[in-house]
């Protein structure tokens, strides 16, 4: 009977289905065991299934079990070939489980395993000898440094910039929502009380990443405070721009002051400040005057409750990681003084306002306005209209009642109704000055290339988009006595978003004491792991989040795949957990949902809860990536073998991803332009989100990383060449074999990935990359070089609008004499290179090496008179920064390389060669 289920599993086990396999072994091993049988071989059998499926422990007690059968059974152990076999998957199994420590050695096997790898002329004993050394060595028992882990968090996962100018977004562009609400207001997606765990009704956590204005923050804030229900609140801000931070501080700033204001008039005066900061390109002077006073009030008041320590704690709920206070006291310093700016230029150089988005307040509040409109007596859009066309010629919104008499030629206005706009015009070009928070600061925001002239900056939009929304919102949450005051304020941009705040601020009251808002200056892909590591941030903080919202931010981080693989660990596995984002660069570009995966992941749409333990909902709705995304985690977490894919079908879609990460494809621009800003260490934190999250075994890993560092890959797979978005289709464009790709373009840049992440990597890979070959700090040399631009080159359209784009690669070459470094880096030179043999390579082309590690590109902005932003033209004088073994720096110095940058999604060289004799090493 055992002999008939070990066939069975011996069958199941040649047919890729391991999970089968394990279950017939474990049933003949089961039989034999029950029967005294002397057959080592089902114990044997269930030890390499067992192995295969990453279950080392397990594997090492049914090895234990079949040696002590093979021991008793009368052979020499010396002369047993299922002997080494066994020796070799116990080392092998020690080294790979994840606490290895936990497993006492068995002696005996030990002992064996000695005795055998004395013979260096016997393959199968260099082999055991091979293994058994990491057991020997403790090789496993690594506890990283805290700042080799602060070097890990602080590595990239994009390409270099070509401007370093960080971009801003001025103003919020989305309809206001609140995370309780969901997918597309879809009653199945809103969190109930009911679906609450324990944790949850204690506390419920939410992030916002790409924070921006924080009206999404407010939303739901109003919505909790009206919820009624008992759990405490923390939403966590994560923003990547300190201006855009700051200026929310300066908003919970304003919040203060507007409940402390003694008058109707102060008290408005404050509410137009905080509405003309948060909409509008201008502001009246009064309104100016009072911002900077509020600014400097905010920076002292910031700069007193730093002095402590944990983080900094302002009005009771704003709690503002110690880290990121520099960088906003910087820009809220910069508000404090007059800018010298008018608004006259201003709209010299933004002639244009765009039409306002969102649903029109007429059509969106028919149905109320028709029950309140005997009640109300008057038109309250009456306005709506007439300011639309005020925004259009002077950018000015209308000034509350009580305000009003201090813009003589907008009370004139509002008393006549005459529909010039002139005298309002001249008003507002003398006495209303532009907002200061569109400005840039170089410090927070890196070199001003990218703004006009003088320092302007590019602006167009409107300040009643999506203002349906937020009255929307006023009447959700208002209470019934509410509503006939509600109903007849004026649907001006200002009464509206008073409105807003009034019940904001009401709410933030409410929930005093029960809310925690956080607020961080960071990247929200990558940066959570350095908030949570920072000593200041309270150990009660969640380091889990029921629900996220990412607006587009992923339009520019790489989408789908590194939401999954930096966000889903961080995400709350309840009924109601949610990574909701929307599409904005490329509207163009998708349709549905499963083209969006593709894109980004390479692989359809039922194979992503496979392989990274995520789905999307209704991801084939029509027109789905029109509308919100949302991505959501399994509940149970990492799964058992028998749900992942097989270790071939990994290793395809491994190497199919790399392959596109050293090859990208061509980009468009908006709206059809799809960033591709991964680098190597994005691909290795991929394995590290496959081993840790989806429990895959680690030798399958480790196998492929091997393959990936001995350049021996093989795969049928071929990388995308065309414009992007990468089709569906694409998954059928295979080789007809496997066959060998060669990898060595890209050997130095993976060994410098590997050393900054390795503390990370929990899957062992010191059999592949030993300490001594882990670039340590003192190994590496900071370097620094002028770059000028590959003259009589330009990025033609639709491609010169990307300058802010993560894309820029560093290539590092010694040719040979026929060989042109423009031609290896074409897209059809990198396909060749890939295809060809290391040494095709090196006797047809030379020596190249490709970094697609972060560089910084150091602008010289007094050399940037005759380069401007809206040229075509490839690079403005610069310095580029990188990193790189000092060992290669060396070698390429002595044997005189060069360096050129190239755009990795149009496969173009933008700069000229700069000669390694002329880098200079610089301390950091």
């Amino acid at each position: 009977m055992a002999e008939e289920w070990n066939e069975n599993g011996s069958q199941a086990y040649r047919e890729g289905n391991l999970a089968r396999a394990k279950e017939f072994y474990q049933k003949a091993a089961r039989i034999g065991s029950k029967h005294a049988s002397t057959e080592p071989k089902y114990f044997s059998n269930l030890s390499a299934v067992l192995f295969e499926l990453g279950e080392y422990e397990e594997c090492m007690k049914a090895i234990t079990k079949s040696w002590t059968i093979l021991k008793h059974g009368g052979t020499s152990l010396e002369s047993s070939p299922l002997a080494i076999k066994l020796a070799t998957r116990y080392a092998k199994s020690y080294y790979y489980a994840r606490e290895p420590s936990r497993v006492k050695v068995h002696e005996d096997i030990k002992k064996f395993a000695k005795g055998v790898s004395g013979n260096d002329q016997d393959e199968k004993a260099k082999e055991i000898s091979f293994w058994w050394k990491f057991i020997e060595s403790g090789a496993r028992e690594y506890s990283p440094r805290e700042d080799e882990l602060d070097r890990a968090r602080r590595t990239s996962i994009f390409k270099t910039r070509q401007l370093p100018t960080k971009e801003l977004y001025h103003f919020g562009h989305d309809a206001v929502r609140s995370l309780l609400d969901g997918l597309e207001h879809d009653p199945s997606t809103e969190m109930k009380q009911s679906d609450l765990d324990p944790s949850e009704k204690k506390r419920l956590a939410f992030l916002f990443g790409g924070s921006g204005d924080a009206r999404h923050v407010f939303g739901t804030v109003l919505h909790a405070a009206n919820s009624g229900w008992n759990n405490k609140w923390h939403m966590t801000l994560i923003e990547i721009h300190p201006a855009t931070v700051a200026r929310n501080v300066l908003v919970f700033e304003l919040f203060t002051e507007i409940q402390g204001a003694r008058t109707e008039e102060e008290k408005d005066e404050l509410f137009a400040s905080l509405v003309y900061l948060y909409t509008s390109m201008a502001i009246p002077d009064y309104c100016v005057q009072r911002l900077m006073k509020t600014a400097a009030a905010a920076a002292e008041r910031l700069r007193a409750s730093a002095q402590g320590e944990g983080p900094v704690i302002l009005h009771g709920h704003l709690s503002i990681d110690r880290s990121s206070v520099p960088e906003i006291l910087v820009v809220l310093k910069q508000w404090c003084q007059p800018i010298e700016k008018s608004v006259a230029t201003m709209m010299k150089y933004n002639p244009v306002i765009k039409e306002p988005v969102g649903e029109k307040l007429t059509e969106r509040l028919e149905q109320f306005d028709a029950m309140f409109r005997g009640q109300v007596g008057f038109d309250p859009n009456e306005d709506t209209e007439l300011e639309r066309r005020l925004i259009d010629e002077t950018r000015a919104l209308i000034p509350p009642a009580t305000l009003i008499n201090r813009h003589p030629a907008f009370l004139k206005l509002h008393t006549t109704r005459k529909p010039t706009l002139k005298a309002v015009r001249e008003e507002v070009l003398k006495t209303w000055k532009p907002n200061f928070a569109l400005f840039q600061n170089v410090t927070t925001y890196g070199q001003r290339l990218g703004l006009f002239d003088e320092g302007y900056p590019e602006n167009d939009q409107n300040p009643q988009d999506n203002l349906s929304s937020f009255f929307y919102m006023c009447i959700r949450f208002s209470k019934h006595h509410q509503m006939m005051e509600l109903m007849s304020v004026p649907r001006t941009v200002f009464y509206v978003f008073k409105q807003f705040f009034i019940r904001v601020i009401a709410a933030l009251r409410a929930l005093r004491g029960k809310l925690v808002v956080e607020i961080a200056v960071d990247d929200v892909i990558t940066g959570l792991p350095r908030i949570f590591a920072d000593s200041s941030r309270p150990k009660t903080y969640p380091n889990k989040f029921t629900r996220m919202w990412l607006s587009n931010v992923p339009d520019y981080t790489g989408g789908t795949l590194n939401n999954a693989v930096f966000l889903i660990p961080h995400l709350h596995r309840s009924k109601s957990n949610m990574i909701m984002s929307n599409i904005l660069l490329n509207t163009s570009a998708f349709t549905v949902v499963p083209e969006v995966t593709y894109n980004y992941v390479l692989l359809e749409e039922k194979d992503l809860q496979r392989f990274l333990g995520c789905r999307h909902m209704q991801p084939t709705a029509e027109f789905s990536a029109w509308r919100d995304l949302a991505l959501v985690a399994d509940m149970d977490g990492a799964r058992d073998a028998s749900a992942l894919p097989s270790k071939a079908e990994l290793h395809a879609w491994l190497s199919h991803l790399l392959l596109s990460t050293v090859k990208p494809a061509h980009a468009l621009g908006a709206p059809r332009r799809v960033d591709q800003p991964n680098n190597l260490a994005a691909f290795v934190h991929l394995l590290i989100y496959l081993h840790e999250h989806m429990a895959f075994p680690a030798h399958w890993l480790a196998d492929f990383v091997a393959a990936v560092f001995d350049n021996c890959l093989v795969t049928a797979k071929k990388p995308y060449c065309g414009f992007l978005p990468i089709p569906l289709s694409h998954a059928k464009d295979v080789k007809a074999k496997p066959e060998k790709v060669n990898l060595e373009f890209w050997k130095s840049d993976l060994r410098l990935v590997f050393s900054d992440l390795h503390p990370l990597v929990r899957f062992p890979i010191r059999h592949i990359l030993p300490d001594d070959r882990v670039l340590q700090d003192a190994d590496m040399v900071h370097l620094k070089t002028r770059v000028t631009e590959n003259i009589g080159a330009y990025i033609p359209p639709p491609h010169s609008d990307m300058s802010f784009v993560n894309a820029i690669g560093l290539a590092f070459y010694k040719l040979r004499k026929n060989a042109s470094i423009k031609s290896i880096l074409a897209e059809r030179g990198l396909l060749k290179a890939l295809n060809m043999s290391k040494e095709e390579v090196e006797r047809t082309m030379g020596s190249v090496q490709i970094m697609l590690s972060e560089g910084y590109i150091d602008v010289i902005e007094d050399e940037c008179k005759t380069w401007r932003w809206e040229d075509k033209r490839l690079m403005p004088p610069a310095f580029i920064n990188w990193r790189m073994a000092k060992e290669d720096y060396e070698k390429m110095r002595r044997e005189k390389w060069e360096m050129v940058l190239y755009r990795t999604d149009v496969g173009l060289v933008m700069t000229e060669p700069a000669r390694a004799s002329d880098w200079i090493a610089v301390e950091t």
